[in-house]
């Protein structure tokens, strides 16, 4: 069964990483699934903050991925950066 979960800012360039530049997609958004399938692979998310003592904290959480992208950068106009709660949002 799968979650309707949509990462977003943290699947930005993934596929650049890799790649070529010119061909790859810097944005795309992906359906995250409950367990592994022949339709997914498998990223990572790291998350990192401060705590109140100004500790950094790091937390990973292993992901599956659809493969096929719901939207990429050929569905959208525009797109801008605001921060909502002193956080970064697109």
């Amino acid at each position: 069964m799968k979650i309707v979960h949509v990462i977003s800012g943290c699947l930005i360039a993934v596929a650049a990483v890799a790649a070529d530049l010119s061909t790859s997609q810097v944005f795309q958004m992906r359906l995250v699934l409950d367990k592994p399938s022949s339709d997914s692979e498998q990223m990572t998310l790291v998350q990192k903050w401060h705590d109140i003592y100004n500790k950094e904290t790091e937390k990973k959480e292993v992901l599956f991925v659809q493969k096929t992208a719901l939207l990429d950068q050929t569905d959208l106009k525009s797109a801008e950066v605001s921060r909502v709660l002193k956080k970064p949002c697109i």
